[in-house]
């Protein structure tokens, strides 16, 4: 398009160059000023156009220079994201290493527990085995006198 109105352009300049020979007084002032604007205008189109290409330059380099931190910063985040699945792993092997321990001393508490209470029933069964010996013994003491009441009540008999 703008190629287009260039050659339009150009063709309206050679259009008033070949008029502007028959135009006299007036006349020609007025076309040479239109002249003149017509190359003020052509001049700001190719500043225009300069611009406009400086600009993508500019445009472009400063895009590449954002997706170079882009990819920098999600390089970086990539590398984060890493570190806290690390992280969660250290975390969960540490919190399985407290809960092992707290197991362990669960189980010596109920260890400890239950040798405390076969304690208290050995304690309780060697009572009653004392307290049954006792009686065993003191019956045994009973029968060995009624033996030697009767061994001295018979001794005379015995010895007949």
């Amino acid at each position: 398009m703008r190629a287009r109105y260039a050659a339009t352009l150009e063709k309206e300049r050679e259009i008033l160059a070949i008029g502007s020979v028959a135009v006299v007084g007036e006349e020609r002032v007025a076309l040479a000023q239109l002249t003149e604007q017509r190359e003020v205008i052509s001049r700001f189109h190719a500043d225009l156009e300069n611009f406009r290409a400086r600009l993508s330059q500019l445009v472009g380099e400063k895009a590449y220079d954002i997706k170079a931190k882009l990819l920098k910063e999600q390089s970086l985040l990539e590398l984060h994201e890493r570190a806290i699945v690390s992280a969660r792993d250290d975390a969960k092997r540490v919190v399985g290493e407290i809960a092992i321990d707290s197991l362990r001393g669960v189980e010596q508490t109920f260890e400890s527990i239950v040798l405390r209470g076969d304690v208290g029933i050995v304690d309780v069964a060697w009572a009653l085995k004392e307290q049954k010996t006792h009686q065993i013994s003191k019956r045994v003491n009973e029968q060995r006198k009624e033996l030697a009441v009767l061994d001295a009540e018979f001794k005379g008999i015995a010895e007949e």
